[in-house]
């Protein structure tokens, strides 16, 4: 009997305030089909959730409304579509590189690397304020840090390594 009572209440709510929503809902959308839809999910929302007291306050039924409404423009704007398929596509292959895997490697690439200046005449900290500059990135102050030197000692270290290596590739293209 309590049932009948509530659907009877949402019957006389959805006769007096119906048309305020899908008008209120409407403007808001300015599409009918959207607007239509949200207010039957408004009916069926306030018949599941709430009390039958509720049924018949309209500012109640607006509040809902708007919120019904902005749920579905963020679910329309952030979620795309998703169309069926018979398969799931196979995954794209990743490219195999050639960045190292362990510190070994690591150490390989920096000799392999070093090992095409060897008529160079470098330090040790030279070789290094490079390698990390260049490869990691990292600035001179961090470069500095890293070595125990002053950033501009190690600057001006990378830029001797730099137009000494610049210069010796320079040199060796034109004999090929």
């Amino acid at each position: 009997m309590e049932e009948d009572n509530r659907e009877a209440c949402l019957i006389q709510a959805m006769d007096r305030y119906g048309r305020f929503i899908l008008w209120y809902l409407n403007g808001l959308c300015r599409d009918g089909g959207i607007a239509e839809d949200l207010s039957q999910k408004l009916w069926v929302y306030v018949f599941q959730k709430f009390e039958t007291k509720d049924f018949e306050h309209a500012g109640f039924l607006k509040r809902k409304a708007r919120q019904l409404y902005i749920d579905e423009m963020r679910r329309l704007d952030s979620r795309p579509d998703i169309t069926f398929m018979d398969e799931m596509p196979a995954p794209q292959e990743r490219p195999v590189t050639g960045e190292p895997l362990d510190s070994r490697q690591e150490q390989g690439l920096f000799s392999d690397f070093w090992s095409r200046f060897d008529s160079l005449s470098f330090s040790d900290d030279q070789k290094l304020i490079f390698w990390l500059h260049a490869r990691y990135g990292f600035t001179m102050k961090e470069v500095g840090e890293r070595v125990g030197m002053a950033s501009s000692t190690a600057y001006d270290q990378l830029k001797q390594v730099k137009e000494a290596c610049l210069n010796h590739l320079n040199t060796n293209s034109d004999k090929v």
